[in-house]
Order: structure tokens, then sequence, then C-alpha cells
């Protein structure tokens, strides 16, 4: 069994990548109950209702600078944040968690004297959380380029479908119109098709999450190319995918 450190965290909200900030990650299932408690019972009776709530809370420090902490949770109380995280490493083939419908509940800053100030973030998750796999990991990717030579490997196919996740942190065309990400998937490991295709991006940070439904291959890969004509792109982009 494998362990792992505070290291081997990544968190990404909206291709926002706070993860320098934050100190604290907790994330919760439960099943909901009822207590059926009857006039006769000596010891409490509860029932599950069939239905499940997930929740996320992160804390950290305050920052104001661009794309940091302020800019990425104040204001946005109510909003459905497309969030993946993860506790084994940004490393493609790891395990992630993918939120599509996380309503940010509430934004709490802190300040106390002789400390630096915190942010504490709290979600609610609208439907269900994804496990899934990294495809691509949180890299800057300065041309066009696929992972078909490292893919990851499933065992074999599934037919449930497949949410399929894009984070970008980062973009800068140098003059292409924009970057088209795309979910590669294969049989065999060898003749390779497209899956699924994000929206093209043209700004960041930016965030999609996709429903893939039927049946999805065993090897799953990405592409990414620029489209247009431009000089020294650069893009940092996150791929994962959920298989249902």
């Amino acid at each position: 069994m494998s362990k792992y450190s505070s290291k081997d965290v990544i968190l990404l909200i909206d291709g926002y990548n706070v993860l320098g900030q934050m100190t604290e990650l907790t994330d919760a299932k439960e099943a909901i109950t009822e207590d059926v408690t009857g006039f006769s019972d000596a010891w409490e009776q509860h029932e599950y209702v069939g239905v499940q709530r997930y929740e996320l809370s992160q804390n950290g420090f305050f920052n104001d600078a661009a794309l940091s902490v302020n800019a990425a949770f104040n204001e946005k109380q109510g909003d459905s944040r497309v969030v993946c995280f993860g506790y084994e490493g940004n490393t493609a083939g790891k395990a992630f968690v993918g939120l599509g419908g996380a309503i940010e509940t509430r934004f709490e800053r802190i300040a106390t004297q002789k400390n630096l100030h915190k942010a504490n973030i709290q979600y609610i998750c609208d439907g269900e959380s994804s496990d899934g796999d990294i495809l691509l990991a949180l890299t800057a990717k300065t041309a066009d380029g696929d992972t078909e030579s490292a893919s990851v490997d499933n065992g074999a196919d599934s037919t449930g479908g497949a949410y399929v996740f894009l984070q970008v942190t980062a973009l800068d065309l140098g003059g292409y119109d924009n970057i088209v990400v795309t979910v590669r998937s294969s049989t065999n490991d060898s003749d390779w098709a497209n899956l699924q295709a994000f929206t093209a991006v043209t700004a960041a940070p930016a965030a999609q999450r996709i429903l893939k439904t039927g049946t999805i291959p065993r090897y799953l890969a990405v592409s990414w190319a620029f489209t247009g004509t431009g000089s020294d792109p650069s893009a940092t982009i996150f791929v994962g995918a959920a298989r249902l």
C-alpha cells in the first residue's frame, strides 16, 4: 500500500491553480438516513433513504494576487464550479476526483493577530462526485502533441460512459486562434480515434466537464493542437476521465 503526503495533492478549480495557497483539503461522502425510531424501540433506529451527499472544503492562506485565492473564490458563492483534485500526485494514471456541480457555498476570510490572513472555502456537490484517472498531468505545452505513446490502460473497455474533465490554468496563444484538446481512445493501444473533443479554449483560466455516453475503450490518451498561425504558444492543461 502506498502512502502519500501534502506534496502529492493536486487542486484545480475552474482553471485556477491555488494549490500553493492551500494547507488543508477535506472531501466527504455521506449516506442520508432518517431516524425511524418507534415508541417501542429501546435503541435509535435509522434507515438509508437512498440519497447521498458529497461535500468538499479547503483551508489555506488569503492572497489577492492575480489568479490567486481572492480572484478564484470571492463573489463566487452560489456558482457551480468544475473542480479536479487528487491525493496521489500530478501524474498520468493516478487517481483524481472530478466535480462538475460543486456549488461554492461559503468563502471565509480570517484575520488574527500575529498571523497571516486565512481563506477557507466550502462546496456542496449538486449531484455525484466522479472518481477517475488523470490522463494528462498539469503541464505546460508549447507545441501540438499527444500522449498516445503513454496511454492510460483501464484493463478493459467499459460501457457506462464517462465524464471527461479539462482544466486550463494558463494560456498564451502567441497569435494562434485557440487550443483544442481532445480525449483519444483505442481498443488495442495502437489504432487511435477521437473520443471527445473539448470546446476550443481562447483564454485561461478555463475548465470544462463533458459527459460522453456509450462504450469507453480500454486505452485513453490526450491530444492538443493550436489552431491558426502564430509563434511560441504555451498552454498549461490538465485532463482526466472518470468512467461511469
